[in-house]
């Protein structure tokens, strides 16, 4: 690839090119119109399927020194993105022939690599194409996300789904029948389950709900009331509210409201005293009806439910940690403080006993599952959908899940970091409702459908590593990559909160899984990691970024391209980054700005977030007297 390549020339049209690129990509990061692979299971940085696609095209397509003839491969290039189409990009196949026509050189003969792959969203593009790929990423949940995602579906075509939908749908008949009893209703079918965590008063004894408002479904107006009863506890009414009755709160700000008193009870004492008593409280109940959905009172059969749930999780909790069902890892402090404030230490504590119950059961019934499947290949395959539907049923399904009154429950990743939320839902896992394990099943298995769909002639190579490791790199012509950003994602914590599930389904189907999750190579920000100290964590990884952008240059053939994407709304991280290619020996030959992410994205991301990336193209430096120009400078003030 010595000649100059599409993405390296600075040209309107390809400028107006990026700007229909990021429209689309906005509309695909939009809630319910993203691909059906990024259902499969939360990842924290995923790039748009539309922006994989042109970035596969741009750097592979050569640019032509003819104006005119630059028009007609732009405009080439705009069918084979699909912007034209008439409906969404992903939902759209490359036309193979007509890509391969614009090319100067034999598609079989380049290799296209991301190191730090993530889902593997880049490469699902690049090998659509029919290009040879190889997808690497240090994190294990990210590595048997891309293998259900790049590797399998490709390796067993559409008969995968219909056998993942077979035995998801086993793996639920099978769990409903030991564990559904919890959730039976003789009247009813419950969907839903309303907590919220209780404090004590520390001033007048009062023993009240911690809740940011009181509604249930804002649209319908219906929400509960609290009543003081003469034991200093309370009742909940539910009912039509006014506007300040359902805006009304017991804590909002970190503080907390006596609903007797009126005083101001601090956060210091929420959280001490959520870690010491560990009281919740059941405060309503979803049910069906004939005109959809209801909001009741839990009735003495639900809380006797529940409590015959905490009865039999801790009559079985020594044959359960016997059989190794419970994760009884150590939450990591550092970056999960919003767990640990309240007194959580174990990966346990993050579901209430009867959520627990679920998750327990789901892994013994994921290994009997699997353990019948007589081709040890396609049991490896199923066991991996069937672990990612538990771990998908966990961020669905936990003290992290906060009740919508727009909506309905929303996941524990909602702003991308697991904590206690003092109004949590519970889902009933056998009901047809949102999070439950049907629905989360058929997102599986569309994903599965959607990756099956797209023609590979190459089935990507996934690799588990690590980029600060050359043994990991063998010779490439293209790195398209998506390197970590600063202190946006602290992977190796937060991921613990599948992994810890997701090791215990497939530990016997890959022996290559590290446990525990490792962050010794975990490229981030992390002030925990190095007990606050910030300049050690900017040293580690800015340090740790120089090593692996020289390890790419050294695996990159002489006349190699690399094409970094980066979004970060500090300068400084800007700064860090030219630097760290200047060093890698890189220069710069051009960059284009690309909006990648919805605004309720980037609010949800906070501090780290960047509505924009910045496409950076960069050649190898192979003479000492090569000038680094600094092109990306103008942009990035811009």
């Amino acid at each position: 690839m010595k000649d100059e390549r599409l993405i390296e020339v600075e040209d309107f049209d390809l400028l107006k090119l990026f700007e229909d690129i990021s429209e689309e990509a906005r509309i695909e990061k939009r809630p319910g119109a993203s691909p059906p692979i990024n259902r499969v299971l939360y990842w924290w940085t995923r790039k748009p399927l539309v922006v994989a696609r042109a970035l596969a095209l741009l750097s592979t397509i050569p640019a032509s020194p003819d104006p005119k003839k630059m028009k007609e491969i732009i405009s080439d290039v705009r069918r084979l993105i699909g912007l034209s189409s008439g409906t969404r990009v992903y939902r759209t196949h490359p036309n193979i022939e007509s890509y391969r026509r614009l090319l100067d050189f034999d598609p079989d003969s380049i290799v296209i690599m991301d190191p730090f792959a993530g889902q593997g969203n880049l490469m699902f593009e690049v090998a659509s194409f029919g290009l040879k790929t190889v997808a690497m990423d240090y994190n294990p949940v990210a590595y048997v996300l891309m293998k259900s995602i790049l590797e399998y579906p490709k390796k067993y075509g559409s008969k995968l789904a219909g056998d993942v939908k077979k035995y998801g749908e086993e793996l639920i008949r099978k769990t409903k029948e030991e564990v559904g009893r919890f959730y039976e209703r003789s009247t009813c079918k419950t969907l839903n389950y309303i907590w919220c965590w209780c404090i004590k008063c520390p001033y007048c004894g009062q023993r009240f709900p911690l809740a940011n408002h009181m509604w249930l479904n804002i649209y319908k107006k219906i929400g509960y009331k609290l009543k003081i009863t003469e034991d200093k506890n309370f009742e909940v009414e539910i009912s039509k509210l006014s506007e300040d009755e359902g805006n009304s709160y017991t804590q909002k700000g970190g503080n907390a409201i006596c609903i007797n008193c009126k005083n101001t009870i601090s956060y210091k004492h929420i959280i001490k005293d959520i870690a010491e008593r560990r009281d919740k409280e059941l405060m309503a109940v979803v049910v069906k009806n004939t005109r959809g959905k209801d909001f009741e009172l839990p009735s003495e059969e639900d809380r006797g439910n529940f409590e015959e749930a905490v009865r039999y999780l801790k009559e079985n909790w020594e044959r359960f940690l016997e059989e190794g069902l419970i994760p009884t890892e150590d939450l990591k402090e550092s970056e999960l403080f919003r767990l640990t404030n309240y007194g959580l230490r174990k990966w346990h504590e993050v579901f209430t006993e009867r959520q627990h119950l679920v998750m327990i059961t789901l892994l013994k019934n994921i290994r009997q599952i699997t353990r019948e499947i007589k081709n040890q290949e396609y049991a490896k395959a199923i066991a991996t959908y069937l672990a990612l539907m538990l771990c998908k049923h966990v961020a669905n399904n936990s003290i992290g899940c906060v009740w919508n009154p727009k909506r309905a429950s929303e996941h524990a990743l909602t702003f991308r970091s697991p904590r206690i939320v003092y109004n949590f839902a519970e889902v009933n896992p056998f009901e047809d409702v949102r999070g439950s394990l049907k629905n989360i099943l058929e997102g599986i298995v569309s994903g599965i459908k959607f990756a099956a769909q797209r023609r590979v002639e190459n089935i990507p190579k996934i690799k588990l590593g690590s980029v600060l490791n050359p043994n990991n790199f063998s010779k490439v012509d293209l790195v398209i990559t998506d390197p970590p950003y600063l202190d946006d994602v602290a992977y190796g914590e937060l991921s613990e909160f599948f992994y810890v599930w997701l090791y215990r389904a497939l530990k016997d189907y890959y022996p290559e899984l590290p446990q525990p999750t490792p962050i010794d190579e975990d490229l981030v920000l992390s002030k925990g990691r190095f007990e606050g100290n910030e300049s050690l964590a900017k040293a580690f990884y800015i340090n740790g970024m120089k090593k692996a952008f020289k390890n790419i240059y050294n695996a990159l053939k002489d006349y190699g391209l690399l094409v970094v994407i980066f979004a970060h709304s500090s300068p400084e991280a800007w700064n860090m980054l030219l630097e760290i290619l200047r060093e890698a020996k890189f220069r710069i030959t051009s960059s284009y700005v690309v909006h990648t992410e919805s605004l309720a994205n980037v609010l949800a991301r906070g501090k780290t977030s960047f509505m924009s990336s910045i496409v950076v193209a960069c050649r190898k430096i192979t003479e000492e007297n090569e000038a680094y120009y600094e092109s990306i400078i103008p942009q990035v003030e811009s």
